[in-house]
């Protein structure tokens, strides 16, 4: 995903004479400010689904990635713990599985994929694009399973109808009702009191007042709970995994790990 311009990043561009020109949709959250060497253009309100590349099937692509990590993920699960139910194993996935499941999605989205979707919103190139077959690029047909392979796993497909019951392909439009930003004209100058009593349940009473005793008392609990492992056993940990990957004759999977390893233990 691209990387957000730090200060240094914008005295750089400055000093190179750059311009961008930054498309936005129109969401409540995104705020009107004028900035320097970049001219924000916001495009027309309403037709998201028509004009933003990322609506014509990038979204969709890495949705599609992420639901089958998290449903490999489940049957790994089940297979270690035949006396989970699926349900319950679901509940145990944390926000940083989801992260790194996000990014390893991401990075594995095709550059013809992105291009296709600028395409098919309207966005025009002044050299022609080839997919990896050498064929020129077509602007039509682009969906989330232009991306994704082919051969899913059958039990990836069984796991998706017993968790959400639909079919593994339709998961990208799970969430397509799910609100991702306040979309009420709330008054974000109120003070902080304000702004969580109007969004916090009725019978669940606000208070300023923060017990430093019993909040160190948790955290020193936290961190009591978690073993961190000391550098050597994580050295030997990732040698282990190396094992493991050469007795299954997985060499992309045994690189991985020799590169991880020159990297935490050299």
């Amino acid at each position: 995903m691209p990387r957000p311009l730090h200060g240094g990043g914008i005295i750089k561009m400055k000093s190179q004479n750059r311009n961008i020109l930054l498309f936005v949709d129109n969401a409540p959250s995104h705020p009107k400010i004028n900035l320097s060497n970049i001219k924000v253009q916001f495009l027309p309100a309403n037709t998201t689904s028509v004009t933003q590349p990322m609506d014509q099937g990038i979204i969709q692509t890495v949705k599609l990635k992420f639901r089958k990590r998290q449903l490999q993920h489940m049957i790994r699960g089940m297979e270690q713990h035949p006396a989970m139910q699926g349900s319950e194993l679901l509940k145990q996935i944390t926000i940083l599985d989801a992260i790194y499941w996000l990014s390893n999605s991401w990075s594995e989205v095709e550059g013809s994929t992105i291009v296709k979707c600028f395409l098919k919103a309207g966005f025009s190139f002044d050299c022609d694009y080839t997919n990896s077959s050498g064929s020129a690029l077509s602007v039509t047909g682009v969906d989330a399973n232009d991306d994704e392979d082919d051969d899913v796993p059958l039990a990836v497909m069984q796991m998706s109808h017993e968790l959400f019951g639909c079919d593994y392909k339709d998961l990208i439009r799970i969430d397509e009702e799910l609100l991702t930003c306040e979309i009420q004209n709330s008054n974000w100058d109120a003070p902080i009191e304000t702004l969580l009593s109007q969004f916090m349940p009725e019978n669940c009473a606000f208070s300023t007042g923060i017990d430093s005793e019993d909040d160190d008392s948790d955290d020193n609990d936290n961190d009591s709970s978690v073993n961190v492992p000391t550098y050597s056993e994580a050295c030997d940990y990732v040698n282990k995994l190396k094992t493991f990957a050469v007795s299954l004759g997985n060499q992309t999977l045994v690189d991985n790990i020799v590169k991880f390893y020159d990297e935490l233990c050299n």
